[in-house]
């Protein structure tokens, strides 16, 4: 196969267009809204919106400890198969689906300590760095052929990826991406600021915000039309991989309501998910 070919169908975005700037303030905890929201907020994703639940509906939940903490364990192999208990009911999470504008997207944020990188274009190739491991690294786990390509970009990865169980075919001349499944990433600079106190960061971090209608940080796994991937566990694996400090937003993961599936938004910490849910204040 020849990448050239590859990376001209899958190389479509546009040229940076961003400044580098320093902010002092830090985003405070909003107590009324879960965690995944607030990661979500400060990192840019202003659009995003919880669920908020009766109380005993909310406690009915499996967490992984404290459940302040807002987080549900990936009970499956196959990925975001949580087992939300009985007391979930599926009008409830349905609900939680729709999410408007930036929040429709997949999208990475992130608070790099300055102490990592001397400079903003520095860690902005620090992070393509990590997360072309970390998918490179899940590829390798799951045992799939794949093939790099940077997509004629520096801050962009694309790792096309086949494997004849999952149905993704091996590139052939006049397929289309379409065809093909393949695993991406873009990061663009950052801008430096001081972290949320409730991220896991130095106080002065480079901030990889997620706001830009067109230059957000992004991540996705795109299966070929045909194909079976469980993309789920993929995006938990690549971020079980990735440093503390960053945060991949699913725009809708499949989620499992005792034998139902039904599809919804969530946010990964180092392979833990958490949904966009909160208890109603008593």
């Amino acid at each position: 196969m020849k990448i050239n070919q590859l990376a001209m169908l899958l190389a479509t975005t546009p040229i940076l267009m961003t400044g580098c700037a320093t902010t002092s303030t830090s985003a405070a905890y909003d107590k009324t809204h879960s965690k995944a929201f607030n990661i979500a907020q400060a990192g840019g994703l202003y659009e995003v919106k919880d669920r908020i639940v009766p109380r005993t509906e909310y406690e009915s939940l499996i967490f992984t400890g404290n459940t302040t903490t807002n987080t549900l364990l990936f009970t499956s192999s196959l990925g975001a198969n949580m087992d939300l208990g009985a007391g979930l009911g599926m009008g409830l999470l349905t609900s939680v689906l729709e999410q408007p504008g930036t929040a429709s997207r997949n999208s990475v944020v992130a608070w790099m300590p300055q102490s990592e990188a001397a400079t903003s274009e520095e860690a902005q190739a620090k992070l393509v760095s990590q997360m072309k491991v970390a998918m490179e690294d899940t590829l390798q786990e799951m045992g799939l052929s794949y093939e790099v390509t940077n997509g004629n970009s520096e801050r962009k990865v694309e790792l096309y990826f086949h494997n004849e169980e999952f149905g993704c075919p091996e590139y052939q001349q006049g397929m289309t991406n379409k065809d093909l499944c393949y695993i991406a990433t873009e990061i663009f600079e950052p801008r430096e600021t001081v972290s949320p106190s409730f991220v896991s960061s130095a106080q002065n971090s480079y901030a990889f915000e997620s706001n830009h209608k067109v230059y957000y940080h992004r991540f996705r796994v795109t299966p070929g039309r045909d194909s079976n991937v469980p993309t789920d566990q993929m995006y938990a694996t690549v971020s079980s991989k990735l440093p503390e400090w960053v945060y991949l937003y699913i725009a809708s993961g499949d989620i499992q309501i005792n034998k139902t599936t039904v599809k919804a938004p969530y946010l990964l910490e180092q392979g833990k998910a958490h949904l966009f849910i909160h208890p109603e204040e008593s």
